[in-house]
């Protein structure tokens, strides 16, 4: 759980995602501000960050309703002077329904301590 992105093989994400049934697969890795979709957080009962900067292994093939946490192009990297990721499904944090339960994906390699609020509200405390 916990550590995951930071210890699985890339080729390694998508056959792990597949057997429960998603499209999920390696994405991007950088440093990059990443904001909230509100969509995908209205069922979460506390408040999140709006946006905070995290270096995370992201996510590609995440359905809009699932990305907890994405960008846009008007956020720069703390690495990059501008990092553009044009993959609109590409996500830090994914949250979705699977069956009668809802799976997770936390990118952040770092440990960020917005982080910590946003594995919180994931789990329902």
């Amino acid at each position: 759980m916990g550590l995951f992105s930071s210890y699985v093989k890339p080729n390694d994400i998508r056959p792990f995602f597949a057997k429960a049934g998603l499209n999920w697969d390696v994405g991007e890795y950088c440093r990059m501000v990443v904001a909230i979709n509100p969509t995908a957080a209205a069922n979460l009962t506390i408040t999140l960050p709006a946006q905070y900067s995290q270096k995370a292994q992201f996510l590609k093939g995440v359905e809009a309703t699932a990305i907890l946490y994405g960008f846009d192009n008007h956020s720069e990297s703390d690495v990059l002077p501008l990092h553009i990721i044009e993959d609109r499904t590409e996500t830090a944090i994914a949250f979705a329904q699977v069956g009668r339960g809802k799976i997770g994906y936390v990118g952040d390699v770092n440990v960020e301590e917005e982080t910590d609020a946003v594995v919180l509200a994931m789990i329902g405390l």
